[in-house]
């Protein structure tokens, strides 16, 4: 339910609607000001070729990352280290292969290189 309002009192949005368009400074204010009058006046330009060029690139920068990962984990798992062989089935012993007292592997650490790239590129 709409709160009354007191007699005298205006609402902010009316009175920006109220002001001249003569009053706004000439340039990105008057247009704006321009396109809140005549919706149908608002254009904007939507970049879809250049959106869809940087997906491209995000996708083909994910692919070789993809690339690097799937050798990382054949090679872990051919490795005579037990724990690395076990990165493919247990990601308790792959995200523990970044605990203090263990060289980071490899692999992790690509996954952890994979991860923001590949939450940006999904958004």
């Amino acid at each position: 339910m709409a709160k009354p309002q007191s007699a005298g009192v205006e609402k902010v949005e009316d009175v920006e609607k109220c002001r001249k368009l003569s009053e706004l400074v000439i340039g990105y204010p008057r247009l704006a000001g321009y396109m809140e009058r005549l919706p149908s006046a608002a254009f904007f330009r939507a970049f879809h070729s250049l959106a869809s060029r940087d997906l491209l690139y995000r996708q083909a920068e994910l692919v070789e990352l993809e690339q690097q990962l799937i050798e990382l984990e054949k090679a872990d798992s051919e490795s005579s280290n037990e724990d690395r062989k076990l990165y493919s089935a247990s990601w308790l012993v792959l995200s523990g292969s970044c605990s203090s007292d263990r060289v980071t592997s490899e692999q992790w650490a690509k996954i952890m290189e994979v991860r923001p790239k590949l939450k940006e590129y999904c958004k």
